[in-house]
Formats: C-alpha cells, sequence, structure tokens
C-alpha cells in the first residue's frame, strides 16, 4: 500500500466526519486525521490507518483497530462516541429532566 493510498484512506474518513459535523485536519506523513468536536479540540483523537493481514484499518490513536477503512462512516461514529462528549449518543446517564 503506497503513502497516497493512506493519504486517500484519511481523506475519506475526513469526509465522513465532516458530514456529521466533525471538525478535521488530514495530515500527510505519516497519514493521519485529527478528528474533533468543534469548539472542544481538547478532545481531538489522532487516526491513522494500517495494512493487517485481512485488511486495511483506521486506528486508535494507542493503536487499536477501528474498523476497516472502507467503512469510514461507522469509524466516524465511533470517533463521534470519544470526541464528542455532549452529543446526544454520547450520554451515559439517563435525562430524567423530562419527568
Amino acid at each position: 500500500m503506497t503513502t497516497d493510498s493512506f493519504n486517500g484512506c484519511c481523506q475519506r474518513l475526513a469526509a465522513a466526519c465532516a458530514a456529521i459535523d466533525l471538525a478535521t485536519a488530514v495530515l500527510r506523513n505519516p497519514a493521519q486525521v485529527k478528528v474533533w468536536e468543534p469548539g472542544l479540540e481538547c478532545f481531538a483523537e489522532l487516526v491513522s490507518c494500517r495494512a493487517g493481514r485481512d485488511g486495511i484499518y483506521f486506528l486508535w490513536s494507542w493503536g487499536a483497530p477501528i474498523c476497516q477503512v472502507g467503512r469510514a462512516g461507522e469509524a466516524a461514529e465511533a470517533i463521534a462516541r470519544v470526541v464528542s462528549p455532549s452529543r446526544p449518543h454520547c450520554r451515559t446517564v439517563p435525562d430524567r429532566s423530562r419527568r
């Protein structure tokens, strides 16, 4: 896999993240995507991609796989759960204010 291919994967992830209103910056060497909730850059995640035995994967900053690069939308949703604590899908405490 060439550097250009990894950069292309990162571009697709950046587009998927932008589609759900996350901010991104694509870095070139090595190919990585910095992703954050606008206004909350302190929660940014740096995602890379790497070839494995059975495909190419997006990886968390600590090296664990997120998913295969062909599933950029799924990766964006997983990243959103980490970098966007205020989004409804990130709530861990039930909202009891409506009772």
